[in-house]
């Protein structure tokens, strides 16, 4: 793509727009002829009302000839086997283009083209680029702007033709439809079971890790923070919801009790009588793209290491209940493995999400020997 490049790319800039700098000279030509008059002159005011109509004229046309046959770039960028390929120049040289780009990923890379991504669209319309919209943007709010040494303002667009990245439509109402948070429309978040058998300290960590991880991802779009505040209000709720059926209380209760002068917090309270404070993630939170955007976040002793210790250390069977015993953990790779499973510890993990179970050392032999019984009644 380096050697295309070279090969596309011609000219330094764009050549100026013939009605653009046919307004310009008339503009300048008025304001030469205001500046010789006095103020008491009624043909000044004339010419400042001519002066701001041929403006507004002027600032719907470009300052530079978008069809100029002496301006050409080409702009690439990949992202393992995604990538987007940005033209300057007109339709047909697109074409060529991508039909060259297609000829090489299949005769000398000797791969197959998602032809149903493979697209040529104009800047306006925009494409999606790893989840990304991409696509150009022109404001229409106009700055007058004061140079040194000149007694008049300029005209000047905020924004023009400037590439921007949106998160795409639908993406964040899939997210919460998929996490099961609750209804999008109406904003009124669920209840999650599989969550019930997780402690506080999990729950809170698996929806921060959740939303935080949609939040990253997406802060390069603009107004990611006016876009996620939706889906956070729905998400907050689910997770009140949630700890509401893990606590029996109502959901106003666990609101107030997480309640704190900064935002919503879980307080923990360890074995050694030490306390810990568990943040609820908000978009607010977002930092600027400039910054690392995936922070290492401690919550290591309320996530799996801590809270298997503390199992672990129970001297418990999760299996048999039997307690003051030694104690072992039983390991899955992935509980896809035991999805279908009907033995009554794998139906026990599978109802915890856990891929760990402690076990006593009786059970965990039988576990291995195929020999494990069923769980009685008291037991479950």
């Amino acid at each position: 793509m380096a050697t295309k490049k070279d090969q596309f790319n011609r000219g330094k800039k764009r050549r100026p727009d013939t009605l653009y700098r046919h307004f310009t000279k008339q503009i300048q030509a008025r304001r030469h002829t205001a500046q010789e008059m006095g103020e008491a002159d009624p043909q000044r005011s004339l010419l400042r009302t001519e002066i701001k109509n041929l403006e507004a004229r002027r600032n719907t046309r470009p300052a530079g000839n978008p069809f100029d046959v002496g301006f050409r770039r080409l702009q690439y960028c990949r992202y393992a086997d995604d990538f987007l390929i940005g033209v300057i120049g007109s339709k047909a040289e697109a074409e060529e283009v991508m039909a060259q780009v297609k000829e090489f990923i299949s005769h000398e890379l000797h791969l197959p083209i998602a032809e149903e991504k493979s697209l040529i669209a104009t800047g306006k319309e925009g494409v999606t680029f790893l989840g990304y919209d991409v696509r150009v943007y022109t404001g229409r709010k106009i700055m007058r702007i004061k140079r040194r040494g000149v007694p008049y303002t300029f005209p000047m667009k905020t924004v023009s033709d400037k590439m921007q990245l949106h998160i795409p439509h639908g993406r964040l109402q899939e997210f919460c439809t998929t996490k099961g948070y609750g209804d999008w429309t109406t904003c009124s978040g669920r209840h999650r079971p599989a969550f019930n058998n997780l402690s506080e300290p999990e729950i809170v960590s698996a929806y921060n890790a959740e939303l935080r991880g949609l939040a990253h991802y997406y802060a390069l779009a603009y107004a990611a923070k006016s876009y996620l505040h939706r889906l956070h209000r729905v998400w907050q709720v689910s997770l009140f919801k949630t700890l509401a059926a893990k606590r029996k209380r109502s959901v106003s209760q666990v609101a107030r009790s997480l309640k704190t002068e900064t935002g919503y917090t879980l307080v923990i309270h360890l074995e050694n009588g030490e306390t810990r404070r568990l943040d609820l993630y908000n978009p607010t939170h977002l930092q600027h793209p400039s910054v690392d955007l995936d922070p290492v976040v401690n919550i290591g002793w309320a996530w799996n290491t801590t809270e298997l210790t503390r199992r672990l250390t129970a001297s418990r069977c999760e299996y048999c209940t039997d307690a003051g015993v030694p104690c072992e953990v039983h390991h899955v790779r992935k509980l896809a493995t035991i999805k279908k499973g009907k033995e009554d510890w794998q139906k026990l993990m599978i109802a915890r999400r856990r891929k760990t179970l402690v076990l006593c050392q009786p059970c965990h032999r039988r576990l291995h020997a195929g020999i494990l019984p069923p769980r009685t009644r008291h037991q479950t």
